[in-house]
C-alpha cells in the first residue's frame, strides 16, 4: 500500500479504524496481535503479550514497543477502557477481526475509487520496508516485528537491495562523515 493510499484510507476511516491503522503502521505488529490486545497487556511504553505466534520458538513473551506517538494514542484511548477489555475496538465496541477490517478497507477502497489493492497486512510490510530503508539493521527490525530470527525479514524485504535510490542514499551517508583524505 503506497503512502498516498494509506493517508487517503486513514483520513476516510472511522476514528476506531483510524486508531487501529495507525497502530499497525507505527508498531509493525501482526494484525492479530492488535485485534486481540487487551488493556491488561498495555504498559507505558509497550504492549506485553504472553501467548503469541513465535512463543514456542522464542520461549519468551512478545513485546511490541511504542513510539511517543503510540504512547500518546494509548493515553487518549485509556478513558474508554471501561467500555471494553480490548484496546482496539470497532464502532460497536467489539474487538476487530481480520474479516471486519478487510470489509471496511474494501468499502473505503471502493468509496475513494482507489485502484491499488488495500489490505491490512500491508501496514506491517510498510513498517519493515520503511525501517530498513531508513538504515535500521535486519536484527533490530526482526526483533521489533516479533520474528524469532532475521530470516523472514531478509527474505521478504530483501528487495530493498534492489532499490537504487536507497542504495545511492546509503553510500552517500556512509561516506559523508569521512571527508576528503589524501591518498584515499
Amino acid at each position: 500500500m503506497s503512502e498516498t493510499t494509506y493517508l487517503k484510507v486513514r483520513r476516510a476511516a472511522s476514528p476506531e479504524l483510524r486508531c487501529l491503522l495507525c497502530a499497525l503502521r507505527r508498531t509493525g505488529a501482526r494484525p492479530c496481535e492488535l485485534y486481540q490486545l487487551k488493556w491488561e497487556n498495555v504498559r507505558a511504553d509497550s504492549f506485553f503479550i504472553r501467548d503469541h505466534k513465535t512463543q514456542g520458538i522464542t520461549g519468551r513473551p512478545r513485546t511490541i514497543y511504542l513510539c511517543k506517538f503510540m504512547q500518546r494514542l494509548i493515553e487518549l484511548l485509556q478513558p474508554h477502557r471501561a467500555n471494553s477489555e480490548y484496546v482496539f475496538v470497532d464502532p460497536a465496541g467489539r474487538p476487530w477481526n481480520g474479516n471486519k477490517v478487510q470489509k471496511r478497507l474494501n468499502l473505503l477502497r471502493k468509496k475513494l475509487k482507489i485502484q491499488e489493492r488495500v489490505y491490512v497486512y500491508a501496514l506491517r510490510h510498510a513498517f519493515a520496508a520503511h525501517a530498513l530503508s531508513e538504515g535500521h539493521n535486519t536484527a533490530t527490525v526482526a526483533e521489533l516485528m516479533g520474528h524469532a530470527d532475521t530470516t523472514m525479514v531478509s527474505r521478504v524485504y530483501g528487495h530493498l537491495r534492489e532499490q537504487r535510490e536507497h542504495l545511492s542514499k546509503s553510500i552517500n551517508q556512509i561516506n559523508r562523515r569521512r571527508g576528503p583524505r589524501r591518498n584515499a
